[in-house]
């Protein structure tokens, strides 16, 4: 009897918590391989096929705050920020890069014949925080590559209001929210703001958090550059001299004899990217913290527990 009479309000409390729950971070990280490496494999992003902007487009995705998330202060806990990292990240990693990568569990049906498969390792993250989210509240996460140099790719991630805003256009999959995204895309052809930044006045308004991340490519012990892994994957356009032998290869439209990256050129590419290495270049002065370890040098204050014994 009672037994029964708990099963109602333990169900409710599991579901309502489902993605706090032991093995759900697995489950929902293991979902995303199989969506893009077996129901989505065909589906891959280039500069010929989505434009030459598409390297610095965001994915999103939509959660919320279950109860077991909340601190002491009873607002999402700054530690439970990373692990909807996690599953954006691979989202947008495997999104793009998906011909390399090697998924550890899920082999890679069709690995690129030049570069083979490659590891994608997390080097680093930081997450500055803006402004509370709420037992409960739905939010999306916003995921775009930021910039890269020679050895490492950065991504920008933001936490921001779920359904204040969308989009100028959805590329890859149909949304539920097309009219939204269609009335965005009109108003953002009538203000004529600057691509991947959002006048500051809105943005400090949606943006609850933002986190920078950096990638490495890895084969074996060998680094990969992340420019050459893009040129190999057609993510980017090539530099001016090599620019007619792809041309060649593309159809124009009968309302425009531009080809699709036209506009986002290699020289725009590296102007956007340059723009993102002034802010990665101070992400990468933290790695002097491990410097700052006193170890055996100095004293302590001492050792503690967890527990309260």
């Amino acid at each position: 009897m009672w037994a029964s009479i708990w099963y109602l309000p333990i169900t409710i409390f599991a579901l309502w918590n489902l993605k706090a729950l032991p093995l759900v971070w697995h489950i929902r990280l293991y979902s995303v391989m199989i969506k893009h490496f077996v129901t989505r494999k065909s589906e891959n992003v280039t500069f010929i096929t989505h434009g030459g902007s598409a390297i610095f487009e965001p994915i999103i995705t939509t959660t919320s705050c279950p109860l077991l998330e909340i601190d002491m202060n009873l607002h999402k806990s700054n530690s439970t920020f990373f692990l909807d990292l996690d599953i954006n990240r691979v989202h947008l990693l495997v999104a793009l890069f998906k011909p390399v990568l090697s998924s550890g569990v899920i082999a890679n049906p069709s690995p690129h014949k030049k570069l083979g498969e490659l590891k994608c390792m997390l080097g680093a993250v930081s997450c500055h925080f803006r402004r509370e989210i709420k037992p409960l509240e739905k939010y999306e996460v916003w995921t775009r590559v930021l910039c890269w140099d020679k050895k490492w790719l950065y991504i920008v991630s933001h936490f921001v209001t779920k359904g204040e805003t969308a989009p100028v256009a959805c590329k890859q999959r149909s949304s539920k929210r097309e009219p939204e995204v269609n009335r965005r895309r009109q108003s953002r052809e009538n203000e004529g703001n600057m691509p991947f930044q959002m006048e500051k006045s809105r943005s400090s308004k949606l943006i609850r958090a933002s986190a920078l991340s950096k990638y490495v490519f890895k084969q074996g012990r060998r680094t990969k550059p992340p420019e050459e892994v893009m040129k190999e994957l057609n993510l980017i356009p090539p530099p001016p001299d090599h620019i007619f032998e792809l041309a060649k290869d593309c159809k124009t439209t009968e309302d425009s004899q531009e080809i699709p990256y036209a506009e986002w050129d290699w020289h725009r590419i590296q102007q956007e990217n340059e723009r993102g290495l002034k802010i990665a270049s101070q992400f990468d002065g933290m790695d002097a913290l491990h410097e700052t370890f006193s170890g055996d040098s100095s004293d302590a204050l001492g050792y503690y527990s967890d527990w309260p014994w």
